[in-house]
């Protein structure tokens, strides 16, 4: 599970341009990995990464729209925490496609 842990925080860190934080929870040896990630709509998710990928187990909605939350599906199933984040979170793919775009005009203009 260490290998799991890990792959979840990296990611993590590695989305943190496009949600608003996340709190990684306590596991065991015998659990998979789990974390709460605020969405830039007001939504926290639950996430369980396992061997079969990233999977939604929960959704709290912090704010007063629900419109966000009755996109979202519990037991859903992701091969990367990308793919979950693009799906579930329009916030989320605007900011990566800002970051995609200045990432290339950095190249374009070296």
């Amino acid at each position: 599970m260490q290998d799991l842990n890990e792959e979840l925080e990296n990611s993590l860190k590695d989305h943190s341009y496009g949600i608003l934080g996340y709190r990684i929870l306590q596991s065991d040896k015998e659990s998979s990995p789990r974390a709460y990630v605020d969405l830039l709509e007001g939504v926290t998710l639950l996430l369980q990464i396992s061997i079969r990928g990233y999977n939604t187990v929960e959704i709290e909605s912090n704010g007063t729209d629900n419109a966000a939350t009755g996109k979202i599906k519990v037991g859903s199933t992701y091969e990367s925490l990308t793919a979950l984040l693009r799906q579930n979170s329009g916030g989320f793919r605007e900011k990566m496609y800002t970051e995609l775009y200045s990432a290339l005009e950095k190249v374009k203009n070296e």
